[in-house]
């Protein structure tokens, strides 16, 4: 589905993104990516393996939109892009849960990273989003709400009356915003 060579990747366009993605040039990286249609199938695993680091933003960024641009353009999504973006969002979404505080930059990556959950329908990272429904700022919460709704998910419902029993007035609020 992300062959380089059927969207017009040349040999040397294939040698300096090899090159690229060996020394972690993340900017020569984007470049030469952005320059494609697809992801080459031959690099997915070292592009995969490197946007799960925490210091590659940008390209974590860049692949989970790829990814979501195919299940967009696809009604029915392989598994295999939605494993893949699964397994890209999963450590952002515990770098971010694990942050008091968060710059306006990491505020559109969570809504990034809401948006795919509730896009691809991803049931795996249930419990990741959840976390989310407490968060300080609505924009976030409701984000945390339409994706937790797009799964579709009985899992919510002990979450929600956890929170409308709470001894906490703030959790009961996040409750009767989340129904």
């Amino acid at each position: 589905w992300l062959n380089g060579a059927a969207f017009g990747q040349t040999p040397v366009k294939a040698d300096k993104l090899e090159e690229s993605i060996r020394l972690r040039d993340e900017l020569k990286t984007l470049e030469l990516l952005s320059a494609l249609k697809g992801i080459p199938e031959e690099r997915l695993d070292d592009l995969l393996k490197w946007g799960k680091e925490p210091e590659a933003l940008q390209l974590r960024l860049f692949l989970v939109s790829r990814f979501l641009s195919t299940i967009k353009e696809k009604t029915g999504a392989d598994e295999s892009v939605l494993n893949h973006l699964e397994s890209l969002l999963k450590p952002q979404l515990d770098l971010l849960r694990g942050k008091s505080n968060h710059s306006p930059e990491e505020l559109k990556v969570m809504e990034l990273c809401l948006d795919a959950v509730k896009i691809a329908k991803l049931r795996g990272l249930f419990y990741d989003t959840v976390a989310f429904i407490g968060y300080p700022l609505i924009d976030i919460r409701r984000k945390a709400y339409e994706a937790l709704g797009a799964l579709d998910d009985d899992r919510l419902f002990p979450v929600i009356m956890t929170l409308a029993t709470s001894q906490r007035a703030v959790e009961r609020t996040y409750a009767i915003d989340a129904m």
